[in-house]
């Protein structure tokens, strides 16, 4: 089963090391080749990742793009009367995503013949969806940036009052709740990255199932409300982050991955109580929050189409063959 990480294209460290428990690679999508980071590269050729770029062609058109949009907001810098045009013009839609989006990239695209309507729309579509993740993604590294930055100040200040007050040891601090970036355009992101996800799928559509995960409550529930036949299968509260190697572990970790597989095929199938209420071994260091939900018979690839906000009936695809595989949708807190 693939672990495939949504609805983001780049990782953190801290993040990346709480998907230590799988057999497998955790898999990344791209927009672009040349905007993959580098310790994304280097932990996937460490064995950690494994990046998917579904589409390369476009790269200098999207970067161009991109430096474009960085001008004009740093010009527009608080700039009310430049916000309130731009908002006149595009609404609320996100720059070059929305209906309205620039004639430089409409205009690259060639006038089809009437064989060609629809997979030159497509081609529209998955140009703006790279282009929006693209933006996203440059988001996303500030703010990290940012909060870094804190974070280290915080530890400053903290050491420098236990300096005043002559305290040497030094107390842990607990750590500021990070933002849900996940939160920022819920929708628009998962639409941008379903888009993404479906370019490098194979045609027909394959059946097999795979788990999507992601370290965004907001995007869990906002799928939930999306699917109504997807429902919460488990949750471990205990969820062993960073995995050891000692018996218990190991052990803990193939009962584990067996029982998704189950899953897939089996949407009833119960959780087995030793995983949920088996303690760890203390060498295990790092937990949090696992909580999966099920998209019974429904694959990968027609849930990524609901996600991109395309016409589907959600409760007709119930008619599917059961054979096929489901679709689990986890979230690590």
């Amino acid at each position: 089963m693939e672990l495939i990480y949504f609805p983001f294209t780049t990782i953190s460290p801290p993040a990346l090391a709480k998907f230590g428990i799988w057999e497998a690679p955790l898999i990344l999508y791209a927009p672009t080749k040349a905007d993959v980071l580098p310790d994304i590269t280097e932990r996937a050729n460490a064995g950690h990742l494994s990046i998917r770029i579904p589409v390369i062609a476009g790269e200098n058109k999207l970067h161009k793009l991109v430096k474009d949009y960085a001008e004009w907001a740093r010009q527009h810098s608080g700039d009310a009367v430049g916000i309130a045009a731009f908002k006149a013009t595009h609404g609320d839609g996100v720059p070059f995503f929305d209906d309205t989006y620039v004639a430089s990239i409409r205009s690259a695209i060639k006038t089809p013949a009437t064989g060609q309507q629809f997979q030159a729309k497509e081609a529209e579509h998955l140009f703006k969806a790279r282009l929006f993740l693209l933006l996203a993604q440059q988001f996303d590294m500030q703010r990290d940036g940012l909060n870094r930055d804190f974070d280290k100040l915080v530890q400053m200040e903290h050491t420098l009052f236990n300096e005043l007050k002559g305290v040497d040891k030094q107390a842990d601090i607990e750590a500021p709740q990070k933002e849900d970036r996940g939160a920022q355009m819920t929708a628009e992101r998962l639409s941008a990255w379903s888009h993404l996800f479906l370019a490098g799928t194979p045609k027909p559509l394959p059946t097999d199932s795979s788990l999507f995960i992601t370290d965004s409550p907001a995007v869990f529930e906002y799928l939930l409300e999306l699917v109504p036949t997807l429902k919460p299968a488990f949750k471990i509260n205990d969820y062993p982050a960073f995995i050891g190697n000692d018996p218990d572990t190991t052990s803990w970790r193939k009962a584990f991955n067996a029982y998704l597989k189950a899953l897939a095929s089996q949407p009833e199938t119960p959780v087995p109580k030793t995983l949920v209420e088996k303690n760890m071994s203390t060498k295990t260091k790092g937990r949090c929050t696992l909580t999966v939900a099920v998209a019974p018979f429904i694959s990968p690839a027609i849930f990524s189409q609901i996600c991109t906000g395309a016409k589907t009936d959600v409760n007709a695809t119930l008619f599917l063959d059961q054979r096929q595989q489901s679709t689990l949708i986890g979230v690590i807190a």
